[in-house]
């Protein structure tokens, strides 16, 4: 949740100023993208370290079982994988047309676009993680 606050924070800053810019709502659209993913993904991947670092030491050894870890990881980037393709597409089509139709300044565009694609990719993820029995 943290992470998908940054996103949509810093992706609504970015489109605004990038709207004011930049004619073309393609173009400011694939930035929003780029922002809103590159902020996602690390904010995502710190979080996940810190929030689970103690969960792959073994506690009788005190060493790091990288074998669950591996098949962890694996688990998250499919299931992120395939939701943020979906995401992808829904924002950048979401974004695009919202800028189109000229319904809102860009920064409130950005906010809705990304939480309506935001809904549809915890939708996917969430079905793969129970596809794959990742929790």
């Amino acid at each position: 949740m943290i992470a998908a606050i940054a996103a949509i924070i810093t992706d609504a800053i970015v489109v605004q100023y990038a709207a004011q810019s930049i004619t073309n709502n393609a173009v400011v659209s694939i930035f929003s993208i780029i922002t809103d993913i590159g902020v996602y993904i690390i904010a995502f991947a710190g979080l996940f370290y810190i929030d689970n670092r103690k969960k792959y030491v073994d506690i009788v050894t005190g060493m790091r079982d990288s074998n669950m870890f591996r098949q962890d990881a694996k688990k998250i980037v499919t299931a992120l994988g395939v939701s943020e393709v979906v995401y992808m597409i829904g924002k950048f089509t979401s974004i695009y047309l919202l800028l189109q139709s000229n319904v809102a300044p860009p920064y409130q565009v950005a906010m809705l676009s990304t939480l309506l694609a935001g809904v549809v990719s915890t939708v996917t993820a969430n079905l793969m993680g129970k596809t794959q029995k990742l929790f």
